[in-house]
């Protein structure tokens, strides 16, 4: 089995599964079935590959080991995402928006790459007809903070398994429908390298990242699990994006 990064709690994997000190953990998984809404190429998602797995998602392994994760009001998570092609797209997850945390700012969300690479498409709603959409790239050992009021999707650009983990707020749960209602993000990422755009989002301005800014909060070496553990008033940002500014 493959060791996770983490030093605080042993985390393993094999294959797709999850293991904690030894003991298989249970996950949820999302289907090709599921992200026919979102697909450039709706027909991707067939009767034939409908029940394929896309990626799998464990929920707080390693917190009840240590409580100041609850303390602090804050997940840890880990997801998997298999290398497979969505028709012309690249494996994607199906995108969510984050509700607000406090006044004019939703709650942001910190991810961590562990194995393979990513690229992260955000988008933020500047008016009913504009958004800002911003691409950034990400690669093992990597650290990307998705700003507060950003929807984000997770891309897998290969060409192995991506594994990734994230620490979030435990305090809200969320909402896909405003990914859902307009089939997908503001763009598609294709294997062949090329990106094309959804219809349904009329204006946008489009920004490509080759590495993830740090918004100010320098995150050092290691493990966002571990880093957590030796300072966690440093993400009490997580809670309170007005920190941020």
């Amino acid at each position: 089995m493959d060791e996770l990064n983490t030093k605080g709690v042993k985390l393993e994997l094999e294959g797709y599964s999850l293991y904690e000190e030894g003991k298989k953990l249970e996950s949820s998984s999302r289907t090709v079935g599921e992200m026919k809404e979102v697909l450039l190429s709706p027909e991707a998602a067939s009767s034939d590959a409908a029940a394929d797995k896309l990626y799998y998602m464990y929920r707080a392994p390693g917190v009840a080991k240590n409580p100041v994760f609850s303390d602090k009001k804050l997940r840890y998570d880990v997801t998997i995402m298999a290398p497979y092609s969505l028709g012309k797209e690249f494996n994607k997850t199906l995108g969510h928006y984050h509700p607000l945390a406090e006044k004019d700012l939703c709650y942001p969300e910190l991810y961590e790459v562990i194995e393979g690479n990513a690229t992260y498409l955000l988008q933020k709603r500047l008016s009913d007809s504009r958004y800002d959409v911003v691409l950034v790239k990400a690669r093992a050992g990597d650290k990307v903070l998705m700003p507060p009021n950003y929807g984000h999707i997770t891309i897998n650009t290969g060409p192995g398994r991506l594994i990734m983990a994230n620490l979030v707020s435990s305090e809200f749960s969320s909402d896909y429908n405003p990914i859902v209602l307009m089939k997908g993000g503001a763009v598609y990422l294709l294997t062949d390298g090329s990106i094309v755009v959804n219809k349904e989002y009329k204006r946008f301005s489009l920004s490509m990242l080759d590495r993830a800014p740090d918004f100010g909060i320098p995150m050092g070496e290691g493990s966002i699990y571990d880093l957590f553990l030796a300072d966690p008033e440093k993400f009490d940002f997580l809670n309170k994006p007005g920190q941020l500014r």
